[in-house]
Order: C-alpha cells, then sequence, then structure tokens
C-alpha cells in the first residue's frame, strides 16, 4: 500500500461523525437535489459527511466504492468544501457515474452553493 500525504487525508476533525449532527443537518439545513447526489447544508467549518445507503445498491461493495470516490473528490478539493458544513446523499444514479462524472457534478454544484448569498 502506499502512502497517504498529510494534506491527502480525510481526518476526523473534517468528518460529521454523531448521529446529532447528521440530524441536524437534515433538520435545518438546505437541501439541493443533483443528478447523482442530495446535498443538505448550511454555512459552517468545512466538515463532511457521507450517505451512501442501501437504496443505492445492496451490494456493500458498490456503497464503499462510492464512497471511496467522494472521499478521494474531497481530499483533492478541500478549498470549495471550507465553507460549508454539508452531507453528501448518494442517489442511486451515482452507481452508474464514472469518477470524473462524479467530480464534475460534486464541484460544480459546491461552487455554485459557496457563491449563492443565503
Amino acid at each position: 500500500m502506499g502512502t497517504v500525504e498529510k494534506n491527502e487525508r480525510f481526518p476526523k476533525e473534517v468528518r460529521l461523525r454523531k448521529q446529532l449532527e447528521f440530524k441536524y443537518l437534515f433538520k435545518k439545513g438546505k437541501k439541493i437535489y443533483f443528478r447523482y447526489f442530495c446535498i443538505f447544508y448550511i454555512k459552517g467549518s468545512g466538515r463532511v459527511g457521507l450517505v451512501v445507503g442501501k437504496k443505492v445498491s445492496k451490494n456493500s461493495a458498490d456503497r464503499n466504492l462510492i464512497k471511496r470516490r467522494l472521499r478521494h473528490i474531497y481530499r483533492t478539493n478541500k478549498e470549495i468544501f471550507k465553507n460549508l458544513d454539508l452531507v453528501i446523499l448518494a442517489l442511486p444514479s451515482s452507481l452508474k457515474a464514472t469518477y470524473w462524472e462524479l467530480l464534475d457534478d460534486i464541484t460544480q454544484n459546491v461552487k455554485k452553493i459557496n457563491d449563492r448569498d443565503d
């Protein structure tokens, strides 16, 4: 296995981990649907939660692939997430998407969210 650079990690400090944090974002956050994801967000410190449920795929390997891709997208594009706390909820269409399609969907739409004056 290769080593991961320190700036390419997905440390605990930048993850939403507690059920209360997820519930708060689901209840109080704004929700926007995109092609492959539904994003719940509020202005915050740049923390991210990932949700890939069994509705996407019953196969755990497929769900884990999507989560790995999302973590990599976060690690390589941290600057666009810095002002938001968000939950990225994968939709079933994300299963058929390539990494590059997921990257475009996430980066373009998170930039649009950042540009809004909400």
